[in-house]
């Protein structure tokens, strides 16, 4: 081999991207012939870039060049390039040329990238997708740890999601589900006291009857729920239990881990989110800004408690410093060292209450085929599956209406289930399947056919 193996064309980066893709065909690709012979074309392509007689980087391409015809690949000459002009270290740099002896000049970024990596104390507009930089795994892992870090003191905790929790070796964003806990949760509650408890009922009684008057399909968009007669969904529920599942003795708090619902509230398209718990999230996620690791938005930001109901993704553009992943970089940075380093990456953040982040965890995780076995082998054992959370059937007696008290009547109610600190392992379990790892789940889809 001429060329040291690290700097060999067939380690490159691209290249294991290429056979990730071709080997997990239960994952969607992303190239435009999805005919039998997309496989045959994607082997082709890594094929070709390994025997390539010039070297290259490792590291995914900082700068995105300029031009439609460039920002996606098309074909095989299109990766090698972009392979040729991709330099593979410092000493190297000045030392690429043309066939006509004229040495490559790198793009020069755009303005509204050096204005983000500078950080104003500002919140800038939405930035064109061409002048971020493609997220590795390593640095998805980063920027988790770095979120964790900065929403731990108001009660929020951060996990990774989508194809960042796959282990996606490189992607244009990385995921993560963002949540109140269930103790900062209880907290903020208990603050609003009887003024809380009315606003909830108010805005779930006006969701409630909004949610009445759409039709069937949409509402049961979200969840493969078994259909249920409106007489029964429609006799009133009595009062949880005081303790239906378990307590908590710090500080004497009791947290049922099993809370009654009705049909309507299981199957929902929004979620119920308070004021107490808008404001605390907003004090969270606007303290991004303030330190200057967001710097931009596609929406407005921080969300508004509309916005968090609606379960609108955040999506933001964050710095990354590759010397200090785990660190925020200075605020208005005006050194030329640092800026050459800097990276602008994009990150999506999904919003949820804590007793829905093992369902979310599962669905926005994937892949599809995966989640879609899950809940219906869920189903099958009388569990549900949805963006809500995981819900079980079950049977309860209340007073009949209009009896006096009497009689009682047999009412199906919906029993949710909170995962917080299992995650999605909990209903794995509830779905009788093994504890499968994110990494492996596409490999899993394959051997079983799905």
């Amino acid at each position: 081999m001429r060329l040291p193996l690290t700097l060999h064309p067939a380690n490159h980066v691209l290249a294991q991207c290429l056979l990730l893709r071709m080997a997990l065909c239960s994952d969607r690709l992303d190239i435009s012939d999805k005919q039998n012979n997309a496989r045959h074309k994607l082997y082709k392509q890594v094929r070709h870039i390994a025997d390539l007689p010039v070297p290259c980087s490792w590291e995914v391409r900082r700068q995105p060049l300029h031009g439609l015809e460039q920002l996606t690949l098309r074909s095989a000459g299109d990766v090698a390039r972009m392979l040729k002009t991709t330099p593979h270290n410092n000493n190297n740099n000045n030392h690429h040329h043309d066939d006509d002896g004229v040495a490559d000049t790198a793009a020069l970024p755009l303005p509204a990238r050096l204005i983000a990596l500078y950080a104003p104390p500002v919140l800038l507009r939405r930035l064109p997708a061409r002048v971020h930089d493609d997220v590795c795994h390593d640095a998805a892992v980063h920027h988790a740890t770095l979120l964790a870090r900065l929403l731990a003191p108001f009660g929020v905790a951060v996990s990774p999601t989508g194809a960042t929790r796959r282990g996606s070796p490189v992607a244009t964003r990385a995921e993560y589900l963002v949540h109140l806990t269930e103790e900062a949760t209880a907290e903020v509650e208990a603050l609003g006291g009887d003024a809380h408890r009315s606003t909830i009922e108010s805005a779930a009684a006006a969701a409630v009857s909004q949610r009445r008057r759409r039709t069937t399909s949409t509402l049961k968009r979200d969840g493969l729920m078994i259909p249920h007669a409106r007489d029964a969904t429609s006799a009133p529920l009595p009062p949880p239990p005081p303790s239906a599942g378990g307590e908590d003795g710090v500080g004497g708090v009791v947290r049922p881990r099993q809370r009654c619902c009705t049909v309507d509230t299981a199957l929902a398209s929004t979620d119920v989110v308070s004021g107490p718990v808008s404001y605390r999230l907003r004090r969270a996620l606007a303290s991004l800004m303030r330190c200057g690791y967001a710097v931009s938005s596609t929406c407005s930001f921080p969300p508004t408690r509309s916005q968090l109901r609606e379960r609108r993704a955040i999506c933001l553009s964050v710095r990354y410093d590759p010397h200090l992943p785990t660190h925020v970089p200075p605020l208005m940075c005006t050194d030329a060292r640092v800026l050459r380093r800097l990276q602008l990456h994009r990150v999506t953040l999904h919003v949820c209450p804590w007793y829905a982040v093992a369902a979310r965890q599962l669905l926005l995780t994937g892949p599809v085929p995966f989640a879609a076995h899950v809940t219906l082998q869920a189903l099958q054992r009388g569990v549900d599956v949805n963006m809500n959370g995981i819900f079980e059937s079950g049977t309860t007696r209340c007073p009949a209406a209009g009896s006096g008290g009497g009689g009682d009547v047999v009412v199906h109610q919906l029993l949710l289930r909170g995962g917080e600190e299992e995650g999605d392992n909990e209903l794995l379990e509830l779905a009788g399947l093994p504890r499968v790892d994110p990494l492996l789940r596409s490999l899993y889809c394959q051997l079983h056919h799905l």
